[in-house]
């Protein structure tokens, strides 16, 4: 099965596409959330054909066998294009005040990312305690956004970790005014994209000491939204998904 196709997000955001545990069997049963959005909320019916994905990187077609009550079957047809990124990106990000997390969450699916690390660091404005009561709803999140962008594979989104944790040799660290990335390649880049107030002197100071990657997205300071999703951006361009 391949593991990268053509179809942008805007056309398979028309594709009704349903999360199945198992792509195996010949059929499949849809229960739950998604039984209850085939059924009352597209209001599909038997016969409609649909796109299942696994959310370990298969996908294909099927057709609607039977409704019952709040359960549907599906036949299973031919597999789907993956629509993976060939990079196996880990963001990190510090987790800012507010909703702005969902926001990110919701693009770097979009985008491929592989992994979502929510990072502490010492400038942090949002607790691990906090973090932790939130993955799950970013769970539910990515789902959405898997589904309406065309992905098989949901991204993993880890409990907090600080940044000691995390900073290790060959980690990228996005840091402002620092260089940009030259035309290297990573093929399992782990980025590190900081809080709004920025690294810590001691950060800085282990990031050297570990010969972590520094670069920098321009001269303007950009909020964190707007880092995690340039910095993602910007490792698809050099690992070929956007080209």
């Amino acid at each position: 099965m391949p593991e990268s196709g053509q179809h942008s997000c805007s056309d398979m955001s028309r594709e009704r596409r349903f999360l199945v545990a198992d792509l195996e069997a010949g059929r499949v049963e849809l229960v739950g959330d998604e039984a209850h959005h085939l059924i009352h909320v597209l209001r599909l019916r038997q016969g409609d054909t649909v796109a299942l994905f696994d959310g370990n990187g298969r996908a294909a077609n099927a057709t609607v066998a039977r409704i019952a009550g709040e359960s549907v079957e599906l036949d299973v047809g031919g597999t789907l294009p993956a629509n993976e990124s060939p990079l196996q990106i880990t963001l990190a990000v510090a987790v800012p005040k507010g909703d702005t997390m969902s926001l990110i969450v919701r693009k770097l699916t979009e985008l491929g990312v592989t992994t979502i690390q929510p990072l502490v660091s010492d400038n942090s404005e949002v607790s691990a305690e906090a973090i932790a009561k939130r993955i799950e709803r970013w769970k539910r999140i990515a789902l959405e956004a898997a589904k309406q962008c065309g992905r098989s594979r949901l991204p993993s989104i880890e409990p907090p970790r600080a940044f000691e944790e995390l900073a290790r040799e060959g980690a990228w660290l996005l840091s402002p005014g620092a260089s940009p990335l030259s035309a290297t390649k990573p093929a399992k880049p782990l980025v590190l994209v900081g809080p709004e107030g920025g690294w810590s002197k001691a950060e800085l100071e282990l990031a050297a000491a570990r010969k972590l990657i520094v670069f920098g997205l321009g001269p303007r300071t950009l909020r964190t939204e707007t880092a995690a999703i340039s910095a993602s951006t910007v490792m698809q361009w050099l690992g070929g998904d956007l080209r």
